[in-house]
This record gives structure tokens, C-alpha cells and sequence, in this order.
């Protein structure tokens, strides 16, 4: 409420939530009804208390407002009220307000009680809000274009400022200026739509608010549209690259282009090369020593680009070589340190800090016994570990010297200190589990590395290695020693202590259990190898190591190439002279050896050993010197006495020439002592012999050596044995061991069977070991059980007996093995080896399968496991032979034999005659690119094998597919106003070789080929365009026509005239009638300012002018005129009109130009009507 003096105006508020209105012609009345008509006297009125004093009152109504002045108070009485005046149930109206008001009158009244005062009331009525947004027409934009829209018009009485916002699916497509409500969009890839759709039409809702929130909102659609990006551009660009940059470093970024150009290139410039380019537009360096900024300090490269339409342009690109300091690279002294004993190429801490970059780096002094070694990066390493020991040096002073990129050269002093380490309480073993395969080779790892805590100087197995089965390195690598002894039947695992020794010579130890695991030693194989043997070698020397072989051959065998049997070999494949008198380089250079191994599965294979007999000198270098062996009384004839005697070189022979009381030994001429005479090998009568041996030399000369033998005492007489069971399957083969060897007390001297070994079953060796005889014998259906009688002699020379039972258990030989009818099936034309259905089913296991009859030419063959395979593909022809039926038979463990047809049905494979092509027709529009597909694969039955055209491919126009698919081969042979057809005669090749052929119709469809003209990135047809749409041409709607002059022709220059809807059919295959959004593009280009582009009037400056006949633009608009809903023609002369394909409901954007007129007009035009059309390529 504010007031002045002499005169008080109070605005009250009639409004009630913003949405109730006082009716101010109500108020004023109910004024004038309570008080009277204008004036108002003292004293009371309709239960109103009057005006106090000699006040009057009246009231006026000015625009939506009650005025009421309350007038001529003196001051006296009581101050007169308004709310005395205006009834309260008058709607809207605040009757607090109007209480406020009261109290300041009767303030106002007291200060001025002498004076008469004007009192004026307005009460202000409140309008409801009322306004809306109008309608906002869909619209496009052309993708790689940003867009802006313009301020909604907004119809209506809104409160106070209007604030724009923005709602919808794809709101966070778009940005609003809040203001004025013009949105806007970046540019948008119509290849890889943003929208929430993906479907390239943004959905954005518009929503407008006053002071009083009230709203409404608009939903526009702009649709991205897509673009021939072929008009990709190139400008000049500027990027720098720092001299001695290596190769392949980019040279700043990629570079900048409007479109995507499918290439680069750099066409001139690029002096030796220095630069290459990616097809992206990267410049890299190509060559490091162009880059010299004291000789070039600048390159102006030409790069061309590609367009996607194999047009190209050109753009001067400036490179910069920079400048850099080549000189200034300096070091400074410096610290590390290393501790002793680290390993040689450990870092000696960090790489050296240098200022610059140096080229190289180099120790020149300091460096004792070339401990360290320094790379080119500065990192110095260990390279000598044993000179880092603490003890010994403890710091290093190195002269490191730094080349600078000049050539100069700067040194500093690195000094290295070694720190100590405690080499020996923390070196550790603890228990370790590891595992090896049976049978491994000689220095097979057994697992990885044993697990210690640091560094042990050394390793040892003390205990628990088994006939020396393992070895151990200093790195704790546990390694196979003897191959023999990994037998996973004999020993599954060995218990090793192993004992670690510490730099202080204190040791440590621990249990390493090593498992041998079970291998499946059947699959064994041998492959060719050499080894060499010196010449004059004795007998029994190995022949190099023994030979390798995968798995675990059962036994070894040579078969052939061991002239006067010269060597022998064991069944672990140890190949050793057995006649030193073949061995002589001068006669014999080489053995080539066939050597057989035998599998567990009893099969066998061979493989070539080539033995090398190498040259010895032949005398001067063999000596024998004193030696002991020993050997126990009563030993047998032939028993070694010890091992071999040791020499040097290689005797050719051996001879005992005394001591050899009553010819007690005997000797070989490998140097092996063996028992000549047992008898005389008695402890109690002489206990040792001084054996005079003498060796004689290849040159013939001789040697002698005092070889002493010591008989060793026997218990004599107390060996035992005892009845015992043992038991064999019946048919075991010869030599099958019959349980495990007799247990006996002591040791006896012999075993021999005294009775109870019916036809000799069994045989028994001298360890006690029972074996198979004649396994004939062994038939559980004739003889159950065996009783040997079981003689062991002792050393004594007495012997005793008992009873061996042997029981001969059953095996199942055959009853119930068997085969039975069955059929299988295999494919004409299945190649050799191909196998026929599964294997043929059986009960038991026969021994082996074999086809007896039916097998016509050999057509098939069988393997022992009863799989069936082609043995000639040649038999297999459905035309001649349907089916076979093999008579094949089993045999059985007991030699027995069964037979059971099997039926192999040969199945029809289609081989050519189902295979077809028949005429077909397909089409191409003309200048079509290579490789464009010529309408669907060619139909054919069946499936051919390969396609050909033999004839009508004039100057190879098409190409075609193994698979049928026939394409462009030359783009440039395809005009349809040269050949409209091309008539191919396609042939087809059949599974069988032979072919077929069938004409193949290729139309070639014309392609409307508008003249172009290119503004900017658009490219327009050249003019108007007269072509026939693909309409119903009716009146008023889809109808177009053309101006029908008296000279004719007109059409050819001026064009024809469209509908809207006949123009949206009229623009060819890649060609578009251009958007209100393109016709602003274009306006854009040649000038024209984004707000004027929005407006609905003429707009712009000049560019009505560059776009008509003779304007710079190249446009070349003819004032056509346009045509009537009646088909009758205006204005032609003055006026061209344009449609875009842009709606505003039943009418459509267009763009007028008028011959006086420099600037062109945009406004919204009746679709009914016929204008004129320009093109926009896609």
C-alpha cells in the first residue's frame, strides 16, 4: 500500500490462488450500494457504519481496477474504512489486505486532522493466464551439420518473463537457450544415430513457463538425413617436429578435414623422403636424418586426399623443424649400492640421472675385473657375481663417461658400494615331495629345483638313494642317475636326505620324497641313432649310452648289419662289443645296426644304429697297475671275481702268468677274473691268492700288475627250504615266472626239481625262481595241480627238499567270445583307409578278425580290433555293386574260430546328373561399382562345383563366384544408352567333371543422370528438373505438368511444374528434394546470417542475386513462374518458386526469388499448387 500527500493510493490484490477473479464492476457496485450513489452520508447504511465527519465517498472503474476515493475527511470522527465499503464476500478479494489498508488511512488521518484528504483504493483484480505454445512443424538436418532452431511463438496472455526448458526422449540431445527458447544440436553422423530410437528422427519436447508457472509445451522431430560424403575437403595446416625425431614419431596431430577422404598422399615436398602418411592423415617421420633443423628448418608437403567419389584434392601442409640442443647433456657423481653375491645382470639401482639425453653411455676406469657392465640407457648391472663379496671390497669407484649427441663425451665418478649379507643362518631345506615317470632317461629333472631360503653353497643326497638312483646339482636340481632303477612294479618311491651346505661350511638336511609314477609301457618306439666305439675295445665295453627309446620296450634285439657278431645287445638297449677282435678302425670304420625292440603288446619295431669305430693309438698309453678283488668260498665256475681289472688305453689281451695256485681263476681278454676251479675256493684252507697278470699292448709289448684276490668265508651248511603253494594260469607262455622265487633260510648253492614235473612243466633257476617249460602242459582241464619235489643244495655240498604245490588256475578260452550278423554301410567313392561304420561288435575278446569270403577284389580289409576299413575305393560304385557280404571270422585265446556274415551296404552319392542351371534373368542399374552383386545367386539343383561364363562377357563385363554369384567385373562397360542387355552363357561344373551351360539375361536399367553443380559441401541438380514422378498425376494433388508455350520446348529450360506430393517422387535414385533445414545450408554458403535464415519473409542480402541466371553461384534459377491449382500458369518471367520437402500442415516450405529483388523469400505455400523442383544429391 503506498500513499502521497493529499492523496492515498492502496493497490489491493484480488486474487485468490491465481485462479479466482474479482468481478470489478461487482465491487464498485456493492461500493456504491452500501454508501450510496457517489456520496455518502454520516450515520449507517445496510448494517455498514457511514463516513465519519463531513467525508464523502465515490466510485469509478479504470481498466481492471475499482477506484474508490474516499474524500473532504477532517479529521474528525472516526477514520473512515474502506473495508466498511466493499463487501466481503466480493470474490478474491483479500479482506486482510484491506484491514491493512485501513490502519494506514487512520495513521495518515491523525497526522493530517486539519486539512482535507483524498483517499483512492484500487482493487487490482487478477487475469488468469492463458497461452500457448504454437505449433512447431518437424524439420531436418543434414548429418555433419549442427543445428539450430528458432523462438517458439507463443499466443496468449502469459505473467511476467517466459522461461524455456526442454523435456522428451531425446532432451539430452539437444541444448535450449532458456531466454528465447532456440534449440540447438551438434552435428550428428547419420551412420551412427544418438537418438533413443537409433532410427535418426531426435524427439525433443519444448516447454514454456511464465512468472506464474503455468506452462505448455511442443514436441519437435528433427530427422538427420544422410549425406554423400564424397565432397571431403583439405585445407592448408601447419605442424612442427623436433629435429633427430626417430622414425615413425608423429609429426602433431591428425590432420584436420571436412568429410571422410578415403586416402592420403603426399605428392610433392617431401624432399628424400622424409615424412610418410597414414590413410588417416597422420604424418610420421620416415626418415630420422632428414630431420635437421642447422639444415632444413622447414618442408611445405603437398597432400592430396581421396574422396569417396575417386576425386582428389590438394592442400599445402607446412612442416616446422624445431630446433633442439644437441650438446648439452651433462652427468653428475652419483651413489648406488648392490649386495654382495647378487646375480649377474641384477640392476645396480636406479638408471644413472643425467640432464639432456645422452647417445651413450661407457665405463672408463674403476671397473675391477670388469664387475659391472653399463647399457646404453645408463642402467649399470652386475657382470662378474664372484667379484661382489663384502669381505674382499666393499664399495667401487666407476669413472662413467656419457656421449653427447655432438660427439662430446663428459665423465663423473658413480661410486658403488657392496653391502654385506649374512651367508649362512638364513640358508634353509625343508621336506619336499617330487615325482618321476618309471623307466625316465638318465638326467631327466625329477620336478623343480628344490625350495630353499637363501642361497646354499651346495647339495647332497646322503642317505636313502637307492642303488645311486638319483643325482643332485649344486643348484638343487634332482636328476634321474640311473634309469634302471625307476621301476614303478619294483619301487614306487624313495625317501632321499638331502643335505644342504651354507656359505659359513655349516650344513642342513631334510627328507625329499621323490614318487616314480606308472606309465603304460606298451606304446615304446626307437628311432634311427649313432654312437661310437674306440677301436681294440674289450668285450663288455659299452657302446656308448643306451639307446633312447619312447616308452618301455620289453626287449632289444639286432637283426641285422653285426658282422661276425661284434656287438651284443641288453635288453635295456645297452649296445656292447661282444668280439673286441671286430673293432679295428683300419678294417671297419662303421656298423650300420638294425636294431628290433619288442612292446609289451608284443608287436615290434625297428630303427637303424649307426655304430662309429674310432681310432686309438695303439700302444704306448695302455698300463695295468696292482688291484684287489674278492670273492666268497665255494662260488661257482664262471663267477666274476670282482669287476673288470682297470687300465688305461686298451689291451688287446690279459694272462695270468703266477700265483694262480692249481688254476684256480681263469681271465678274459676284457680283463674279467672269473672261478676256474670251485674247489679250490676254500677259506679255511686259503684265504688269499697274489695273482701275476700280465696285459699285452697293440704294439705287442707287454705289462705286468700283482692283482690280488681275497676268498671271503661262507656259512656253509645252514640254508633251509619249506613247503610252499605258488600258482600259474593255465596257457602261460614259456618262461612265465610261477610266483615269485622260493623263500628259503640261508643261501643255498643250487635249485633243482627231483620229481612231480610231469612232460618238464616247469623249470627252476639257481635263485629258486620257478618258470613255465613247455606251456602245453598247462591246461586246467586236464591238470589242476602240480607237486614238485624242490632239492636245494647247500654249501656244504648237502641238500634238502620239499614240496611245491603248483595250482594251475582256469582262464575262459574261448566260450564266450563271439560274433554275430551285422551291417554297416559306407559312401560310393569313400577314399582308401576310410573306416566302415563303427567297429564290429563282440562278446570277449577275440585274438584276431580276418574277412574269409565275400571280400570281392579285395575291397575291404579288417584290423585286429575288428574295424572295418576301404582297402581299393576303386570297388566302391553304387551302379555296379549295392552291397557286399563279408564273411568274417574271430579267433578265439584257445585257437578256436567263429564266423558271422557282415553286411556293408554301399549308399548312392549323388555324382553329377542331379545337378542343373537353367536361364535366369537378373538386372543392374547402369554405372554400378566393380564387385556390385548382379541380383540374387544363380539357381541351381544340386551343387555344383564351380561356375564359368564361356561366352557373352563382351570386354569382361561380370565376374562370377564359385558359389553362382554373378558381379560387376569393369563399371565402365555398364551404359545403358550403349547395351541395354548382355545374354551369358554360364556353365556349371558337376561333381563328376562334366558340365552344363544356360543363358543368363543381364538387363541393364537406366539411372536417371542429372547435370550437377556443386555450392559449398551440397551438390544441386543443375536446373529444374522435367522428369515424370512416379505419381498419378491428379489435379489438386499428385499432378504435374509441363508450360506448354507457343514455342514449345520451355520445358527443357524452364522444367516442369510439381505438386508438393508429385515433387517428393521426382528427384532419381540418389537425389533428394531438398529440406527447408538444406535450403538454409545453401542460403548459409553463399552468405546469408542464421538469424535471417530463420525468418518467414525476404530475407538475407544479395543472395536472390547469386542465385539467378548469371549469379555468381552458378545456381542459375530460372524465373519459371508457377502453376495454378487449375493447371493455369503465373508469373512466369518474374518469379521462380522452389518446394522443400519439409511440411507445415497442408502446407510446405518453399523459396521464391523475383526478378527485382536481391534477397529470397521463405514462407509456407499450398501443396496444390505446381512449383518448381531442384535436387540435392544424398
Amino acid at each position: 500500500m503506498n500513499g502521497s500527500d493529499g492523496s492515498r493510493v492502496n493497490t489491493i490484490e484480488g486474487r485468490n490462488s491465481g485462479s479466482e477473479t474479482v468481478d470489478v464492476v461487482e465491487a464498485l457496485n456493492n461500493f456504491k450500494n452500501n454508501n450510496g450513489d457517489n456520496n455518502v452520508n454520516n450515520g449507517s447504511g445496510s448494517g455498514n457504519t457511514g463516513l465519519a465527519g463531513s467525508a464523502t465517498g465515490e466510485g469509478s472503474i479504470k481498466g481492471n481496477s475499482a477506484i474508490i476515493k474516499i474524500s473532504n475527511y477532517d479529521g474528525t470522527g472516526a477514520a473512515p474504512s474502506v473495508q466498511q465499503y466493499v463487501n466481503a464476500s466480493v470474490t478474491g478479494v483479500n479482506i486482510g489486505n484491506l484491514a491493512q489498508m485501513n490502519s494506514r488511512i487512520a495513521t495518515k488521518t491523525t497526522v493530517e486532522t486539519d486539512t482535507t484528504v483524498e483517499i483512492q483504493a484500487v482493487i487490482n483484480t487478477s487475469v488468469v493466464a492463458t497461452f500457448t505454445i504454437d505449433a512447431i512443424a518437424d524439420t531436418t538436418v543434414a548429418e555433419n551439420a549442427a543445428f539450430t532452431g528458432s523462438t517458439p511463438a507463443v499466443t496468449g496472455t502469459p505473467i511476467g518473463t517466459l522461461v524455456y526448458s526442454l523435456g522428451g526422449n531425446d532432451a539430452a540431445d539437444f541444448t535450449i537457450d532458456s531466454g528465447t527458447g532456440v534449440i540447438s544440436m551438434v552435428a550428428r553422423d547419420f551412420e551412427a544415430p544418438a537418438d533413443a530410437n537409433t532410427d535418426n528422427a531426435y524427439e525433443v519436447t519444448i516447454i514454456v513457463t511464465d512468472a506464474d508457472s503455468n506452462t505448455d509445451s511442443e514436441t519437435q522431430t528433427v530427422t538427420v538425413t544422410n549425406v554423400n560424403e564424397g565432397s571431403a575437403s583439405i585445407s592448408a595446416q601447419t605442424r612442427s617436429i623436433a629435429e633427430n625425431s626417430a622414425n615413425t614419431t608423429n609429426v602433431g596431430a591428425v590432420l584436420v578435414t571436412t568429410g571422410s577422404p578415403t586416402g592420403f598422399s603426399i605428392t610433392s615436398g617431401n624432399t628424400n623422403t622424409a615424412f610418410a602418411i597414414s590413410n588417416s592423415g597422420q604424418i610420421t617421420v620416415a626418415d630420422a636424418n632428414q630431420l635437421d633443423f642447422e639444415t632444413t628448418t622447414s618442408y611445405t608437403l603437398a597432400v592430396q586426399i581421396t574422396k569417396a567419389d575417386t576425386t582428389s584434392q590438394s592442400a599445402n601442409i607446412t612442416v616446422n623443424v624445431t630446433n633442439v640442443n644437441e650438446g648439452s647433456a651433462s652427468i653428475s657423481a652419483q651413489t648406488r649400492s648392490i649386495a654382495e653375491n647378487s646375480a649377474n645382470a641384477t640392476n645396480v639401482g636406479a638408471v644413472l640421472v643425467t640432464t639432456g639425453s645422452p647417445t651413450g653411455f661407457s665405463i672408463t676406469s674403476g671397473n675391477t675385473n670388469t664387475a659391472f657392465a653399463i647399457s646404453d640407457s645408463g642402467q649399470i648391472t652386475v657382470a662378474d657375481v664372484n667379484q661382489l663379496d663384502f669381505e674382499t671390497m666393499t664399495s667401487y669407484t666407476l669413472a662413467v663417461q656419457i656421449t653427447k649427441a655432438d660427439t662430446t663425451s663428459q665423465s663423473a665418478n658413480i661410486t658403488v658400494n657392496v653391502t654385506n649379507v649374512n651367508e649362512g643362518s638364513a640358508v634353509s631345506i625343508s621336506a619336499q615331495t617330487r615325482s618321476i615317470a618309471e623307466n625316465s632317461a638318465n638326467t631327466t629333472n625329477v620336478g623343480a629345483v628344490l625350495v630353499t631360503t637363501g642361497s646354499p653353497t651346495g647339495f647332497s643326497i646322503t642317505s636313502g638313494n637307492t642303488n645311486t638312483a638319483f643325482a643332485i646339482s649344486n643348484s638343487g636340481q634332482i636328476t634321474v642317475a640311473d634309469a634302471n632303477q625307476l621301476d614303478f612294479e619294483t619301487t614306487t618311491s624313495y625317501t632321499l636326505a638331502v643335505q644342504i651346505t651354507k656359505a659359513d661350511t655349516t650344513s642342513q638336511s631334510a627328507n625329499i620324497t621323490v614318487n616314480v609314477t606308472n606309465v603304460n609301457e606298451g606304446s615304446a618306439s626307437i628311432s634311427a641313432q649313432t654312437r661310437s666305439i674306440a677301436e681294440n675295445s674289450a668285450n663288455a665295453t659299452n657302446v656308448g649310452a643306451v639307446l633312447v627309446t619312447t616308452g618301455s620296450p620289453t626287449g632289444f634285439r639286432i637283426t641285422s648289419g653285426n658282422t661276425n657278431t661284434a656287438f651284443a645287445i641288453s635288453n635295456s638297449g645297452q649296445i656292447t662289443v661282444a668280439d673286441v677282435n671286430q673293432l679295428d678302425f683300419e678294417t671297419t670304420t662303421s656298423y650300420t645296426l638294425a636294431v628290433q625292440i619288442t612292446k609289451a603288446d608284443t608287436t615290434s619295431q625297428s630303427a637303424n644304429i649307426t655304430v662309429n669305430v674310432t681310432n686309438v693309438n695303439e700302444g704306448s698309453a695302455v698300463s695295468i697297475s696292482a688291484q684287489t678283488r674278492s670273492i666268497a668260498e665255494n662260488s661257482a665256475n664262471a663267477t666274476n671275481v670282482g669287476a673288470v681289472l682297470v687300465t688305461t688305453g686298451s689291451p688287446t689281451g690279459f694272462s695270468i702268468t703266477s700265483g694262480n695256485t692249481n688254476t684256480a681263476f681263469a681271465i678274459s681278454n676284457s680283463g674279467q677274473i672269473t672261478v676256474a676251479d670251485a674247489n679250490q675256493l676254500d677259506f679255511e684252507t686259503t684265504t688269499s691268492y697274489t695273482l701275476a697278470v700280465q696285459i699285452t699292448k697293440a704294439d705287442t709289448t707287454s705289462q705286468s700288475a700283482n692283482i690280488t684276490v681275497n676268498v671271503t668265508n661262507v656259512n656253509e651248511g645252514s640254508a633251509s627250504i619249506s613247503a610252499q603253494t605258488r600258482s600259474i594260469a593255465e596257457n602261460s607262455a614259456n618262461t612265465t615266472n610261477v610266483g615269485a622265487v622260493l623263500v628259503t633260510t640261508g643261501s643255498p648253492t643250487g635249485f633243482s626239481i627231483t620229481s612231480g614235473n610231469t612232460n618238464t612243466a616247469f623249470a627252476i633257476s639257481n635263485s629258486g625262481q620257478i618258470t613255465v617249460a613247455d606251456a602245453n602242459q598247462l591246461d586246467f582241464e586236464t591238470t589242476t595241480s602240480y607237486t614238485l619235489a624242490v632239492q636245494i643244495t647247500k654249501a656244504d655240498t648237502t641238500s634238502q627238499s620239499a614240496n611245491i604245490t603248483v595250482n594251475v588256475t582256469n582262464v575262459n578260452e574261448g566260450s564266450a567270445v563271439s560274433i554275430s550278423a551285422q551291417t554297416r554301410s559306407i559312401a560310393e567313392n569313400s577314399a582308401n583307409t576310410t573306416n566302415v561304420g563303427a567297429v564290429l561288435v563282440t562278446t570277449g575278446s577275440p585274438t584276431g578278425f580276418s574277412i574269409t569270403s565275400g571280400n570281392t577284389n579285395t575291397a575291404f580289409a579288417i584290423s585286429n580290433s575288428g574295424q572295418i576299413t576301404v582297402a581299393d575305393a576303386n570297388q566302391l560304385d553304387f551302379e555296379t555293386t549295392t552291397s557286399y557280404t563279408l564273411a568274417v571270422q574271430i579267433t578265439k585265446a584257445d585257437t578256436t574260430s567263429q564266423s558271422a556274415n557282415i553286411t556293408v551296404n554301399v549308399t548312392n552319392v549323388n555324382e553329377g546328373s542331379a545337378v542343373s542351371i537353367s536361364a535366369q534373368t537378373r538386372s543392374i542399374a547402369e554405372n554400378s561399382a566393380n564387385t556390385t552383386n548382379v541380383g540374387a545367386v544363380l539357381v541351381t539343383t544340386g551343387s555344383p562345383t564351380g561356375f564359368s561364363i564361356t561366352s557373352g562377357n563382351t570386354n569382361t563385363a561380370f565376374a562370377i563366384s564359385n558359389s553362382g554369384q554373378i558381379t560387376v567385373a569393369d563399371a565402365n562397360q555398364l551404359d545403358f544408352e550403349t547395351t541395354t542387355s548382355y545374354t551369358l552363357a554360364v556353365q556349371i561344373t558337376k561333381a563328376d567333371t562334366t558340365s552344363q551351360s544356360a543363358n543368363i539375361t543381364v538387363n541393364v536399367t537406366d539411372v536417371v543422370e542429372l547435370a550437377s553443380i556443386t555450392i559449398g559441401t551440397q551438390t544441386w541438380s543443375a536446373s529444374n528438373v522435367s522428369l515424370v514422378p512416379t505419381t498419378n498425376n491428379v489435379l489438386g494433388t499428385d499432378y504435374w505438368n509441363a508450360y506448354s508455350g507457343s514455342g514449345g520446348g520451355e520445358e527443357d529450360e524452364d522444367g516442369y511444374y510439381y505438386t508438393w506430393d508429385a515433387a517428393m517422387n521426382v528427384c532419381p535414385s540418389g537425389w533428394s528434394l531438398p529440406s527447408d533445414a538444406d535450403w538454409k545450408v545453401l542460403e548459409g554458403q553463399l552468405g546469408m546470417s542464421v538469424a535471417n535464415q530463420e525468418l518467414l519473409a525476404w530475407r538475407g542480402t544479395d543472395e536472390g542475386t547469386k542465385l539467378k541466371v548469371g549469379g555468381s553461384s552458378g545456381f542459375e534459377a530460372k524465373l519459371a513462374g508457377y502453376s495454378n491449382t487449375n493447371g493455369s500458369f503465373y508469373y512466369r518471367g518474374d518469379y521462380t518458386n522452389l518446394w522443400s520437402s519439409t511440411e507445415s500442415g497442408s502446407n510446405a516450405y518453399r523459396r521464391t526469388l523475383y526478378t527485382s529483388n536481391a534477397t529470397v523469400y521463405r514462407d509456407t505455400f499450398s501443396k496444390a499448387y505446381g512449383l518448381s523442383v531442384r535436387c540435392l544429391k544424398d
